[in-house]
């Protein structure tokens, strides 16, 4: 009597962010796996400040799916509606997991984060907002907290004589949620470099009202 082996499952995962390509790869020999991302490139997204004052980190962080799964497959595409046992891509295939991983990630504005699909693309975006800092004399970040601070520091460690200012409406670096030892030493840092903080000023609209229309004489 031959013996059948089982099936092996189909995982279908959601997302070639973090999550997604360490749920992926460890099954690669236990499943068939379909990793299903929007992106061409996994992006390392740790490094996306660094890559805006220095592109030459671009390739360093954007690295091809290409050798990641040995039996599976990468997919770039987008979900339109996901059910435990079907998911609809937007070009119109559609996949039967016996498991599904939503593995989809978090949304943060750029530059912390790319926004476009592309690599292409999303290189020419990190290289024109290059040019646009390094010309600049002056800088306004909207935000202390991490991202902000961050990106000060790193604007500061390549043009050290660029005028960096931080605006928060919240009175303190961080918000409320991180101890003031270590606020006060962001803040220290902060002045250290030379970046001005803005702290407790929220924006306002500095357009003039317009004068009321006066009515017409009959």
């Amino acid at each position: 009597m031959t013996h059948t082996p089982p099936a092996r499952p189909t995982v279908v995962v959601l997302g070639g962010g973090y999550a997604g390509v360490q749920v992926a790869r460890p099954l690669d020999d236990l499943a068939d796996v379909v990793l299903v991302e929007p992106k061409d490139h996994f992006v390392h997204n740790v490094a996306a400040l660094r890559a805006l004052v220095d592109p030459s980190w671009l390739e360093r962080i954007y690295l091809p799916y290409t050798g990641l799964l040995g039996a599976g497959r990468v997919i770039q595409d987008r979900v339109v509606k996901a059910d435990a046992d079907r998911v609809v891509l937007a070009s119109g295939a559609e996949l039967f997991p016996d498991y599904l991983v939503l593995a989809t990630g978090s949304g943060y504005p750029f530059p912390a984060k790319p926004d476009l699909p592309g690599t292409e693309a999303a290189h020419a975006r990190v290289r024109s907002t290059h040019a646009a800092l390094a010309g600049a004399g002056r800088v306004l970040l909207l935000g202390a907290g991490p991202v902000g601070i961050e990106l000060a520091g790193e604007i500061k460690a390549v043009w050290p004589g660029k005028q960096v200012t931080l605006v928060d409406v919240a009175g303190d670096v961080l918000g409320e949620h991180y101890r003031p030892d270590l606020k006060a030493e962001l803040r220290r840092q902060l002045t250290g470099l030379g970046a001005g903080l803005l702290l407790g000023s929220p924006l306002r609209d500095g357009r003039r009202p317009r004068p009321a229309s006066s009515a017409r004489s009959r």
